[in-house]
């Protein structure tokens, strides 16, 4: 690989790195994942994007309701990728981000 194609890969990597790491910083704090539930209750997430009405089911208010729950899905998504790459660096270790796991006490 030429080191032009490497270089411009190896920012693409930093960025993404940098992107999980954003998401992490705005969702792993207590306001963040108050945002976030608010977010999944505001989508609906947790019940059916279909709902009968007077003139049975809105295929397209169902459709909006589908894109609202898929933006909060990716968010989570993201999520997941980042406490995925923090749990190991090089050197093996587990790599606290500040998160939930970070927080708990040891008994």
């Amino acid at each position: 690989m030429n080191d032009a194609i490497k270089t411009k890969q190896e920012t693409r990597e930093q960025e993404h790195a940098d992107i999980l790491a954003n998401f992490l910083r705005t969702f792993e704090c207590a306001a963040g994942r108050a945002v976030l539930e608010h977010l999944h209750a505001t989508a609906g997430t947790r019940c059916s994007s279909f709902h009968p009405g007077a003139n049975g089911i809105d295929a397209i208010a169902a459709a909006k309701r589908d894109g609202g729950k898929t933006l909060v899905w990716f968010i989570e998504a993201k999520l997941e990728e980042a406490r995925a790459a923090g749990r190991t660096e090089t050197s093996g270790k587990p790599k606290t981000t500040g998160g939930r796991t970070a927080r708990r006490k040891s008994t």
